[in-house]
């Protein structure tokens, strides 16, 4: 159940990231430093494809 949990949460983070639901003051301060957003989305498909198959793989 703790998998599962995490798997639901990473990709509640995503869709929370790509939609811009999160007001800006309350975002890290270098929020906008370009590098610093392409560090993290280059974490996007390793996530979601680790918590899309945890999510199938439901025993």
């Amino acid at each position: 159940m703790l998998f599962l949990g995490t798997d639901f949460f990473f990709i509640l983070y995503w869709l929370v990231t790509f939609f811009h639901l999160i007001p800006e003051e309350y975002l890290y301060q270098d929020y906008q430093n370009e590098l610093l957003v392409i560090w993290n989305w280059s974490f996007f498909p390793l996530d979601i494809l680790t918590s899309f198959s945890g999510c199938l793989d439901t025993r």
